[in-house]
């Protein structure tokens, strides 16, 4: 897969929408001013690259402070887009002061935008940024990177493209198991103790002549125990036997009580107040009425005529008749009043004697139900008589509390004993047996870390596939008649022995007089130094960038052979820079078909200012700078 159509708008110099068609070829890209044709710095060749990397990655140039500093001075907007040969379209577009915003359009899959569009962007491709930076991407001044790098930087860049990380997550995890067998198995080593015959034989016949004394000591303490009850139900029935005598007394008293208090005959009585009720209201009616027929003095004037009564000596008679009357309804009153309130008297009297009696009845009916239930006690007092004094049973049912108490506790402490000597001697027997069956599963894991490891399938994956690339890059390097070889490493030997156990990872002591892991078992091994060196068989600024390019052509060819990755097109800036004329006219001569045929390349961009290069190469991409910015386009 390779670049159809690319397009710039508003692209660092590049002002404007500027579209350019390519072909799967190798161009040269060469800048010039038009105010000076020998100028062909800061015009945009390094930004041309930058632009395939940003629209790839979404990477800005790493000349931009900020993510807006892309963007042509002066304008609000742009972007990077491009037609790939497979027809898929990708763009990356940006205001200013907004986020970046990604699509991608490929044939029958629509249109995936932001992080979903870069996650199948990176599987189009077939390599993620950093595949792409360290095999496809030759950055100005990075050629010799992967030679200079640190060796754990070069082995983290590396470890990726031979996807040694399944591998060393199994190790990981092989080692993390047998770390925790080996912990399962110094546990099972510490129950593995020697138990003494002897001792487990007295510690049962301790147990057992405790045992004997316990049941002796409680079979007394029920006998005494029993005994204590029968005490406690003599004692009962004497207690009851008192009561009863009580009860008898409380009966006795309240019997002569209820006999003093005669019944009296109530209905008689509550006849004779109605009677009486009835006498006293007729009493009262007459006595009302002579009173109102008397009135006040009369004065011998008719109320009628308010004339003089012609017969007032007659009505005055009348009035002195009626005068005696009403004093003899008065006192037939009186004597009506007060026979009606000595049997209203007699009346409460005998409801309060009723009700009084009605009571000590009742309670002599208590006494008699209560003296009733205690009869057996009684009975059984006359028989047995009063109980003893139960002081020294008392004092005996203490003693042999305390004696209980501290035979129980040495039973307690024999049978802890003897159970902790079997339960030893038990588990002694089962972790030997847990331990044999673990050895083997120790020894499988072991052997697995073997075959999976750093001295195993790790480095056996490592070094063929490293000398794959050393070979294609030697290769590159004799085609192109330049007198340099590279030798690439992935582990080595170092001096001594290993401070780390290669089977779990455990240290060893410093001394070497160590020759098995004293957690493990495994056998310690050589001193192994796990580093990728790329090592030029001449070392200077040249022999370094020659280096560098070879390795990184050659494992990019086979890092894209090995992921089947559809992209290739290579991405070169400035790779003759501390070459001479002759290296760089022999690398030159040989370099469009290493690109194309050797290393499998349908396309790229060699940055250069060595006109001889620029004619080795079949076509173009010309930038043109002049005041306005720069422009494209292509030649050839």
């Amino acid at each position: 897969m390779h670049i159809q159509s690319l397009t710039l708008r508003n692209w660092g110099p590049y002002y404007g929408t500027q579209t350019i068609e390519l072909r799967d070829t190798v161009y040269a890209v060469q800048a010039e001013h038009t105010d000076d044709p020998d100028r062909s710095n800061w015009i945009g060749k390094s930004w041309f690259l930058g632009a395939i990397r940003f629209l790839l990655t979404g990477v800005k140039p790493d000349s931009c402070s900020t993510e807006d500093a892309w963007i042509s001075r002066g304008e609000k907007s742009g972007g990077v887009s491009g037609i790939f040969s497979d027809g898929s379209e990708v763009s990356r577009t940006r205001k200013l002061g907004n986020s970046t915003q990604l699509e991608l359009r490929v044939n029958g899959k629509g249109i995936a935008k932001q992080d979903q569009a870069q996650t199948e962007l990176d599987e189009l491709l077939g390599m993620d940024h950093d595949d792409l930076m360290a095999t496809c991407f030759v950055e100005q001044r990075q050629i010799a990177r992967l030679v200079l790098a640190d060796p754990a930087e070069r082995t983290k860049i590396v470890n990726g493209w031979l996807e040694l990380e399944p591998l060393q997550r199994a190790e990981d995890w092989l080692k993390g198991e047998l770390s925790k067998l080996l912990a399962e198995d110094r546990a099972l080593a510490a129950q593995v103790v020697s138990i003494d015959p002897g001792a487990l034989k007295a510690a049962v016949a301790r147990v057992d002549a405790i045992t004997s004394k316990v049941t002796e000591i409680q079979n007394e303490r029920s006998d005494l125990a029993d005994q204590a009850i029968e005490m406690a139900d003599w004692r009962r029935s004497a207690e009851f036997a008192e009561r009863f005598k009580l009860f008898k007394q409380h009966g006795l008293a309240t019997r002569k009580e209820v006999d003093a208090l005669a019944p009296v005959e109530i209905e008689p009585l509550k006849l004779a107040r109605e009677q009486a009720s009835q006498v006293r209201s007729a009493a009262r009616d007459r006595e009302y009425q002579l009173r109102e027929l008397v009135g006040d003095q009369w004065d011998g004037v008719c109320p009628k005529t308010c004339e003089t009564c012609p017969v007032q000596d007659q009505v005055r008679t009348i009035g002195v008749s009626m005068q005696i009357e009403l004093t003899e309804a008065e006192s037939v009153l009186d004597d009506a009043d007060s026979k009606y309130q000595d049997l209203d008297r007699s009346l409460t009297d005998a409801y309060r004697v009723a009700a009084e009696r009605t009571k000590k009845l009742a309670l002599l009916d208590h006494y008699r139900k209560e003296a009733t239930q205690l009869l057996g006690a009684v009975d059984t007092i006359e028989e047995m008589g009063l109980p003893p004094d139960d002081t020294e049973m008392r004092e005996r049912a203490r003693i042999l509390e305390n004696l209980f108490t501290e035979a129980a506790r040495e039973q307690v402490l024999a049978l802890v004993e003897r159970k902790s000597l079997e339960d030893g001697q038990k588990a002694s027997r089962e972790a030997t047996k847990a331990r044999k069956t673990l050895e083997r599963t120790i020894r499988l894991h072991q052997e697995a870390i073997a075959v999976v490891g750093r001295q195993g399938a790790q480095k056996e994956v490592a070094e063929q596939v490293l000398g794959d690339v050393q070979n294609g890059a030697n290769r590159l390097l004799q085609n192109a008649g330049i007198d340099l070889t590279v030798e690439v490493s992935w582990a080595r030997d170092g001096k001594g022995l290993a401070t780390h156990c290669e089977a779990c990872g455990s240290s060893y002591p410093k001394t070497l007089s160590q020759k098995i892991c004293g957690i493990c078992g495994a056998t310690r091994g050589p001193k192994l130094i796990e580093k990728l060196m790329i090592i030029p068989s001449d070392r200077s600024g040249a022999a370094d960038d020659i280096a560098g390019l070879s390795f990184q052509l050659a494992a990019s060819s086979w890092l894209r052979s090995k992921r089947s990755a559809a992209w290739a097109v290579a991405c070169i800036d400035e790779p003759f820079g501390q070459l001479d004329r002759a290296n760089s006219r022999a690398l030159s001569a040989h370099l469009h078909s290493m690109i194309r045929s050797s290393f499998a390349f349908e396309q790229g961009f060699l940055v250069a200012h060595d006109a001889a290069v620029m004619e080795a190469l079949p076509s173009r991409v010309q930038i043109v700078g002049s005041v306005n910015g720069s422009t494209l386009r292509v030649i050839g």
